[in-house]
């Protein structure tokens, strides 16, 4: 379905001369991208106004949005599958904190900022000097997000969802180590 949608779009863009035929797989690739964000977004928009948790799956949602970005992590085969895993995610931690003690929850936020300091950003390939500044430079974000949430917020759900994000930064560093990509 996003595929198709990405598709149409770049096809009118590229028949109104918005865009340039040779560019049309990039078109593709990032409207594939915006796409998902909005239904992402729109799904977990309703859903928290129907669930009394708009604050919370706001926070949840942007953290998470950024914390993907800059750190990287393992990818699904299509982007229907991303849009309900994300949104599935995004719905179902905020109830967990409630059957998870508390020390476990200190104890992911602990994995979160090691394995985001040894492993992320996983997905990103560092071969000239800028993309060594822009790799530290994820790395600094990432980090940084984790320790607000440990020092600042202090929001549980949060902690739960950077762990789970910081699992899939793991996988993905392994699975590209071991299909022989340098990263």
């Amino acid at each position: 379905m996003v595929l198709r949608l990405s598709n149409y779009i770049a096809d009118y863009l590229v028949n109104n001369s918005i865009g340039q035929e040779h560019k049309h797989n990039t078109l593709v690739y990032g409207l594939q991208i915006i796409i998902n964000l909005i239904l992402v977004f729109t799904l977990i928009l309703v859903s928290s106004i129907f669930l009394d948790l708009f604050k919370e799956l706001m926070i949840l949602f942007i953290f998470t949005a950024l914390l993907r970005q800059m750190s990287g992590g393992l990818h699904l085969k299509s982007s229907g599958w991303c849009v309900i895993l994300s949104t599935s995610l995004i719905l179902v931690v905020p109830y967990l904190p409630n059957y998870i003690p508390d020390n476990y929850l200190r104890a992911a936020d602990i994995v979160s900022f090691i394995t985001i300091l040894v492993y992320a950003p996983a997905t990103f390939k560092v071969n000239t000097y800028k993309n060594r500044k822009a790799y530290f430079r994820m790395k600094m974000i990432s980090l940084l997000m984790v320790v607000i949430n440990i020092v600042l917020l202090k929001m549980e759900h949060l902690s739960i969802a950077m762990f789970i994000q910081s699992v899939s930064v793991v996988m993905e560093y392994y699975r590209l180590k071991k299909v022989g990509r340098p990263i």
